[in-house]
């Protein structure tokens, strides 16, 4: 009875406490809180962690999501050695490039959803999905669509898919729009660090849908938790898909400029983002008069140390994964995995797994002009309310991913 141990038990029903009590103290209108809702979402989400971990049905799902994934980076691949010889082979000469052979998917998953959404086999994917979150959270069929989507797309496309609701969706729908955006990946992402982490953690992919799948129901409860549902919220709309191409040129070739476009901004930020960490480190070592080794990450990991308790991180690694969950928050994951591609030999199992699936998300300050530029884009009568909810938005997802993380090492 390992993995039920007592200790454990009294552990987990402590931080799920404490992190649905910060989301009651966040919330505009406590009387409103549905508390059904709340059970009904834990008991979901429990459940779906539990097929995840214990039924080989769910694995088989898993795995072949995961050939899929394969099959796509594999076929960029071979695309890209067209255009740059043996430059594209990441076994080659010059080894792995990560703006090379990691970003260039950005493109080629931006591409395919938009010929996938064109040809309306990506509504097809989702709805079944979405119909089942919308019975079981009483949501409209846009909401319900829309944060399914974030597995597949992720928040920067996803406000696009539903962008003829956005404009009549209540605030509540909204944030909660926001917030489940805030708590998943996208394809390409995912893909990206399956490359950056596949030597030393090869089933990583798994594991980090597992986690997005079942951070839906929490999202979903923390943002009616934070922002309660309202009268006026849509609960019979039904959602239809609108093509948001004129033919299927037009299809490849907006798909191909926004993620060519996406590829620009992640490689640039990502630059951006390593240069100011090493000139801060820089600076730190000039000023560190003393004999122990300092820098920004373990600096801000001494802040997040309580929270990797928290969430079930064992001693052994908790120095380590305070650094990673730190450089996560204040940075973004690709950061937070670019550090724990060189560390997590060092890692037990299931602390490596707690880690992966507390970073494996957008909810770090670098997504909050994500968050403000599409849906400011989209509805920009709405801009004031947005940005009065972006904040509170990443704040909520990120007590969401801290609950969901302390729930999945229950089976670990």
């Amino acid at each position: 009875m390992e993995h039920f141990s007592i200790l454990k038990i009294i552990r987990v029903l402590f931080s799920v406490t404490l992190f649905l009590s910060l989301g009651i103290l966040l919330s505009e209108n406590k009387k409103k809180i549905s508390y059904s809702l709340l059970l009904k979402g834990s008991l979901t989400n429990l459940f779906l962690i539990f097929l995840s971990f214990r039924l080989c049905l769910l694995k088989s799902v898993l795995t072949f999501v995961d050939r899929g994934l394969l099959v796509i980076h594999s076929t960029t691949l071979n695309s890209l050695e067209f255009l740059l010889g043996d430059l594209s082979s990441p076994s080659g000469n010059m080894g792995f490039i990560l703006a090379i052979h990691g970003f260039i998917i950005l493109i080629t998953i931006s591409v395919l959803s938009s010929v996938l959404h064109y040809l309306g086999i990506l509504p097809i994917i989702i709805k079944p999905f979405s119909l089942i979150f919308r019975y079981l959270f009483n949501t409209s069929g846009p909401l319900g669509f829309g944060v399914v989507a974030n597995i597949f797309v992720g928040q920067s496309e996803t406000p696009i898919l539903i962008r003829p609701y956005l404009k009549t969706m209540s605030r509540s729908e909204l944030f909660a729009m926001m917030t489940c955006g805030a708590s998943g990946l996208s394809t390409g992402i995912i893909i990206i660090i399956n490359n950056m982490m596949k030597l030393g953690f090869p089933n990583i992919n798994n594991i980090i849908i597992i986690s997005l799948i079942t951070s839906i129901p929490t999202a979903l409860i923390f943002s009616r938790i934070v922002i309660p549902q309202e009268e006026k919220d849509s609960y019979k709309q039904e959602f239809k898909s609108e093509k948001l191409s004129s033919g299927l040129l037009d299809s490849i070739y907006k798909g191909t400029m926004e993620g060519a476009s996406l590829y620009i901004r992640v490689v640039l930020m990502l630059l951006s983002f390593i240069f100011l960490i090493n000139l801060l480190n820089q600076i730190i070592l000039i000023l560190n008069f003393t004999d122990h080794e300092l820098s920004l990450q373990i600096i801000m990991g001494w802040i997040f140390y309580p929270i990797s308790w928290l969430i079930g991180i064992d001693f052994e690694n908790i120095s380590e994964a305070s650094n990673i969950l730190a450089t996560r928050n204040i940075f973004n994951e690709l950061l937070a995995y670019k550090d724990f591609a060189s560390i997590v030999n060092k890692f037990s199992y299931k602390n490596a797994v707690l880690t992966i699936c507390s970073i494996s998300n957008f909810a770090n300050f670098g997504s909050l002009g994500v968050i403000v530029g599409v849906y400011t884009s989209i509805i920009p009568e709405r801009q004031k309310e947005i940005m009065s909810l972006a904040v509170k938005a990443l704040i909520t997802a990120n007590l969401a991913i801290l609950t969901n993380t302390t729930l999945i090492g229950i089976f670990l």
